[in-house]
């Protein structure tokens, strides 16, 4: 079978497209409201058209990729499954139904609206693994997402630092979203933001400081490596930093699992073991920074840990858990319905009053189970969590065998960064919903995309290996 090559023009496209959607999906508020939403979802679809177009026109025989296909597709269908009673004209699943049987959701147009939006993110995934395929490209996409990150976090740090309550210094915000950061309405989706992007910049200032082979201070010191390495620390440490100030407990302990996964897997290869201590001197650092930005607000997080029994958000969490447990009884093996979270919890959970215009109690219940896994169980049932959980394990046997096998710096690191930054936002899952918010979605197929082609970039002689490193 011949080797896989996409035109080149789709692939500049879809490359320059992958940029805007990056710097689009943060700024816009996290890509939480609905023209936004659907901003996004065009985009894809264009991405995807534009794909598929040079797909037809490239002229060269190709190869159709689609890794972890299985878990995806069963996924896909199973939400399709949900939608199909209602538009043969049934009823909706109740809990009296045959839950072995009724797979029909709660809520068709949820559903329908979630379906829609997965599907994009699927084409928006297949487009990547398509067309992205060469390893100068992967890496590009990855610096992208540094900088992009980088600059998210800058613009965070200058609210904090100015004090201001308005996003943009134009939007004020309602008096119970005083902890925002950059553009992102909630500090913890910041935090599953930056969660992504950190592990990353890491793995790149670990690849840049593995090739240094410089003898002498004044080479080692005129090194283009050492510059670029430095350069990439320093943007780490002002993300990290970052991540602190948004005083989120999630996100700390999500940053703490991806550098705990990056030591280890350090560790497990001999020639790495010797740079471990690269992750140490950075953390180091972004404490330095953060103490001359203003540690107190970090303290205070640190403290509240001691108070997690009786802290009020740790207990409304708790709630929240227990009445989806409950409400996943009624629904075990298919679920509620895809998105149909908000519906189902009133009749399990309790409701809570918030001040609103004119000194009035407004009544609401909250749209997430602040747990994407408990989230999904209710909403897919124990055949959807299931799905998700193969996808996962999927995806690290790819990441973490492209690391440990692979010996080309610039294919194995990348991979060591996607796979804790992956690691990262799936620990705060526990705690938080970040998987629900547009924008961390979109960062997070990207990479998962980049880590998978990785584990196919083909392999080339030793001279060519090289050339092609010095070049770079």
């Amino acid at each position: 079978m011949s080797q896989y090559r996409p035109s080149k023009i789709s692939a500049v496209i879809v490359q320059l497209l992958l940029l805007a959607l990056l710097i689009f999906t943060p700024l816009a508020f996290a890509t939480v409201e609905t023209w936004s939403i659907s901003v996004t979802e065009f985009a894809c679809l264009v991405m995807v058209v534009v794909w598929l177009v040079g797909y037809a026109v490239g002229g060269a025989r190709v190869r159709f990729r689609f890794p972890l296909a299985a878990p995806l597709l069963l996924f896909i269908g199973l939400a399709f499954a949900q939608c199909l009673p209602h538009l043969l004209g049934g009823n909706a699943a109740s809990p009296s139904d045959d839950p072995l049987l009724n797979v029909a959701t709660t809520n068709f147009f949820s559903t329908k609206v979630l379906l829609v939006k997965s599907l994009c993110y699927l084409g928006l995934y297949l487009c990547l693994v398509n067309t992205l395929i060469s390893r100068r490209e992967i890496v590009r996409v990855l610096m992208a997402v540094v900088l992009i990150g980088f600059g998210v976090s800058f613009f965070g740090l200058l609210q904090r630092v100015s004090g201001t309550d308005k996003i943009f210094w134009l939007i004020k915000m309602p008096s119970r979203h005083t902890k925002f950061m950059a553009a992102f309405v909630n500090e913890n989706h910041f935090a599953g933001y930056m969660e992504l992007v950190i592990p990353i910049a890491l793995a790149f200032v670990l690849r840049y400081l593995f090739r240094l082979k410089e003898r002498g201070w004044r080479n080692l010191l005129a090194s283009n490596d050492l510059h670029k390495a430095l350069l990439l620390s320093f943007l780490a440490i002002i993300m990290i930093a970052s991540l602190a100030m948004s005083e989120s407990r999630g996100g700390l302990v999500g940053f703490l699992s991806s550098l705990l996964l990056i030591g280890v897997l350090l560790l497990c290869r001999r020639f790495h073991r010797r740079k471990a201590w690269v992750i140490t001197v950075l953390v180091a650092f972004s404490f330095l920074m953060m103490i001359w930005i203003g540690l107190s607000d970090l303290l205070e997080v640190w403290g509240t840990f001691r108070r997690l029994p009786k802290d009020r958000s740790v207990l409304r969490r708790m709630e929240v858990v227990q009445g989806t447990w409950r409400a996943v009884q009624d629904y075990p093996l298919w679920g509620s319905g895809l998105g149909t979270f908000e519906t189902v919890f009133p009749k399990y959970g309790t409701l809570r009053y918030i001040e609103g215009s004119n000194n009035n109690s407004l009544l609401y219940t909250t749209p997430h189970a602040e747990n994407d896994y408990i989230e999904t169980l209710l909403e897919m049932g124990w055949a959807g969590l299931t799905l998700c959980l193969l996808a996962m394990v999927l995806f690290f046997r790819i990441a973490l065998r492209t690391y440990l096998t692979r010996r080309r710096l610039s294919i194995s690191l990348p991979a060591l960064g996607g796979a804790a930054s992956i690691f990262a936002i799936l620990v705060h899952g526990f705690s938080d919903f970040n998987l629900r918010i547009d924008a961390n979605v979109v960062l997070a197929v990207t990479i998962v995309a980049m880590v998978v082609n990785l584990s196919r970039v083909r392999h080339r002689s030793a001279r060519h290996e090289q050339r092609e490193a010095r070049s770079t």
